[in-house]
């Protein structure tokens, strides 16, 4: 999860700074229902925030679009595949 920066520092322009740091990984959830203790798994920093501060976490990857480089190679290599314009999505569509 990241957790959303409310303090800049002086002198720091706020529209070009980080709005979010992270990412964050729940340890628990407080008694109040509305707090969790966060640990960055980076810095072994904890903090206690409250939920309206955190956002989820999304990673970047696609795991079941990734496509292993001598799969592509060894379709690239086959005499008798034609491709189109982007032969890595017409790979990627094939399987």
């Amino acid at each position: 999860m990241w957790l959303q920066v409310k303090f800049y520092k002086t002198g720091e322009n706020r529209k070009l700074a980080p709005r979010y740091s992270g990412p964050w990984t729940e340890i628990q959830n407080l008694a109040n229902g509305v707090n969790f203790e966060i640990r960055n798994p980076q810095t072994s920093e904890k903090k206690i925030a409250h939920h309206d501060r955190l956002i989820p976490f999304k990673s970047g990857t696609n795991e079941d679009r990734v496509v292993e480089f001598d799969t592509v190679r060894n379709q690239v290599d086959n005499d008798t595949k034609t491709f189109g314009e982007n032969p890595l999505l017409d790979i990627l569509s094939s399987s």
